[in-house]
């Protein structure tokens, strides 16, 4: 027996499978032998960050609240007392937050600008007017070579406002515009 569950993931509808592993094996194999090409886990990633969906442990953890992260539509405010609820009912009672997801746009490692630098997931977003102005939480690369990435920015950084992404380490730099 096969569960199936319509889903949202990667930016486009589909489904879930579910079911014991033997029986899901089958159902790839079938699949397989049809042609159904999978998806290589690099490009699930950049989808994921192309279509802006937060992951556990990367953008979903307990540094942020749900709203930051864009999931306002997760909270359920009628079902009584939950921890954590104070702080969550005072930001939905005043909107404001003081972080934002966003998407960024990265140049293409071979950009020489950039000096072969790569950046990667804590490292920070500067900008000049605000020199502690985010962190990025996951980095990809498109087949083209160019980068994306989610952040967790300060809400002052707008929409294609370009911004500085700093390494942690502080051993490179490179420029990122965030995205629509």
């Amino acid at each position: 027996m096969l569960w199936l569950a319509r889903a949202r993931q990667l930016g486009v509808d589909g489904y879930w499978i579910g079911g014991p592993s033997a029986v899901v094996g089958e159902l790839v194999d079938a699949l397989d032998k049809h042609g159904v090409r999978r998806l290589s886990a690099q490009i699930a990633e950049a989808s994921r960050i192309v279509a802006g969906e937060p992951a556990w442990g990367r953008e979903i953890t307990g540094d942020y609240f749900p709203m930051e992260v864009g999931l306002d539509d997760a909270i359920d405010y009628t079902k009584g007392c939950f921890l954590g609820q104070e702080p969550i009912v005072r930001i939905r009672d005043r909107g404001h937050v003081n972080w934002r997801l966003v998407r960024l746009e990265l140049p293409a490692l071979t950009d020489s600008a950039q000096g072969g630098y790569a950046p990667a997931p804590g490292d920070r977003l500067e900008t000049d007017a605000k020199p502690k102005a985010g962190r990025l939480t996951s980095v990809a690369r498109l087949a083209d070579g160019r980068g994306v990435a989610l952040a967790l920015a300060h809400v002052s950084i707008v929409a294609g406002q370009q911004v500085r992404v700093q390494a942690a380490d502080g051993d490179g730099t490179a420029l990122a515009t965030v995205a629509p």
